[in-house]
């Protein structure tokens, strides 16, 4: 619960609007993970990790996948640990309306 707190802290100090600078390394888009925590470490393991690296997330997170709470916890984490190396938006999997939907909400109920 503490990682959810800490992240709301840090994304109510941000803007709506993000406006990203952009660097000669440029930034890497990523979206529709869905739950697979293996696609993302697959990425990180070939690109790398901030600082060296940022990240733009699409969002689509969770809706389905085998790792839905475990992908959005360690990006979050990404977030905390490197937040101006990391952003995320937020995509129709994320809202209210598509996840009571999807299954997310029964993978949270269901977890241990």
């Amino acid at each position: 619960m503490q990682i959810l707190h800490r992240s709301e802290v840090r994304f109510l100090k941000e803007a709506m609007l993000l406006e990203l600078p952009l660097t000669e390394y440029g930034i890497v888009v990523i979206g529709d993970l869905h739950g697979s925590m293996l696609d993302l470490l697959v990425v990180l393991h070939s690109i790398g990790l901030p600082p060296d690296v940022r990240y733009l997330f699409l969002g689509d997170y969770i809706g389905f996948g085998p790792h839905q709470i475990e992908l959005i916890i360690f990006i979050l984490l990404l977030k905390l640990r490197w937040p101006e190396h990391i952003y995320m938006l937020r995509g129709k999997h994320e809202t209210y309306e598509v996840s009571i939907n999807d299954g997310f909400r029964t993978v949270v109920r269901d977890t241990d």
